[in-house]
């Protein structure tokens, strides 16, 4: 699949609205290729970034992105923010955006988590996997990452409160204003941890972009990965796709190499020299290669996907969920 961006064209762009149980969803497709590329943002509360990317990648493929529930132009109508809701969603998209039955998945951030658990539970919808700077764990793993990032950040100019307490109280003006000027601080961050003499700016933001973002989706999702379990992200089974796991050199976040290792020791891990949390900003070039090669690579799809597997879930019935994961409640 040749997916480099030789024209200076901007790509096909449709926006797809998405019904879904609980929530209403935009998502957006570039291009008009054979194969789906879908990507997953990070950043809790906060909607899509990864534009650049998608039209980066959008030549010769079909590239999706979404704003998460809650975030941007999609609406959580019944303020539900689970994991088991997320997932859904996510299905949700694949069917809707994807003709074919199987999409390649990227996660950034946050979004891995989502794109591991959905990987792991629906092996069959998956072509490949690829993890930009994943966050690695869930519950207790989760909370040990937020300790070791305000560690980090404690010294720096305007560091992020502790545990995010400004967004979690107060009216929810106040929280999405907390939390809007929590996200720009970690922005602000990115360069931080790089040496110096190397310029590289940080990732642009902007006044729609931080319009977009939701306290009260922040928090909730941030709740349910507190209360869920690591062994949600575990293969049942050695992947039957390919899986590259990608981190930046100057990342904030600088201990997570090694679980992932553990959890997928067949991958393709990578550290990318001059870069942080967004590659494909700070080194483009050098990032889409590695990304571009990895989504070439052939892939066998699993011989024992039924017709009754691959059919998309009935997106008229709103009560339909296609996720339930064990003992989570509802936020």
């Amino acid at each position: 699949m040749d997916t480099s961006n030789s024209s200076n064209t901007e790509p096909t762009l449709t926006v797809v609205p998405i019904p879904v149980p609980g929530a209403f969803l935009e998502a957006r497709v570039y291009g008009t290729g054979d194969e789906s590329i879908l990507l997953i943002h990070g950043g809790l509360g906060t909607p899509d970034y990864l534009a650049p990317l998608a039209k980066s990648l959008a030549v010769s493929s079909r590239v999706i992105t979404y704003d998460q529930r809650g975030s941007g132009n999609s609406y959580a109508t019944n303020e539900t923010y689970s994991l088991t809701y997320h997932l859904n969603d996510l299905e949700f998209v694949r069917a809707a955006c994807a003709p074919e039955r199987s999409v390649h998945l990227f996660g950034h951030g946050w979004g891995c988590l989502l794109a591991q658990i959905y990987a792991s539970q629906q092996p069959h919808r998956v072509r490949s996997l690829f993890l930009c700077n994943p966050i690695a764990g869930l519950g207790k793993d989760w909370s040990k990452a937020e300790r070791a990032f305000h560690r980090r950040t404690r010294k720096l100019p305007f560091p992020v409160p502790s545990r995010q307490t400004i967004a979690i109280h107060g009216p929810k003006k106040m929280r999405d204003r907390a939390t809007r000027k929590i996200a720009q601080r970690l922005i602000s961050h990115e360069t931080a941890f790089f040496p110096t003499g190397l310029k590289l700016a940080p990732p642009p933001i902007t006044q729609d972009w931080l319009a977009g973002i939701n306290g009260d989706a922040m928090r909730k999702t941030r709740r349910a990965l507190l209360r869920a379990s690591s062994l949600l992200l575990d293969p049942k089974r050695e992947p039957g796709f390919p899986v590259t796991v990608l981190h930046g050199e100057h990342g904030i976040l600088t201990d997570e190499e090694d679980q992932l290792r553990a959890r997928f020791p067949l991958a393709a891990h990578t550290t990318l020299e001059n870069t942080g949390r967004q590659p494909w900003q700070q080194n483009p070039a050098l990032f889409l290669d590695i990304l571009t090669k990895f989504l070439r690579t052939p892939v066998e799809l699993p011989k024992n996907t039924t017709s009754e597997q691959s059919e998309q879930p009935e997106r008229s019935k709103a009560e339909n969920i296609a996720f339930s994961l064990p003992s989570e409640p509802a936020l």
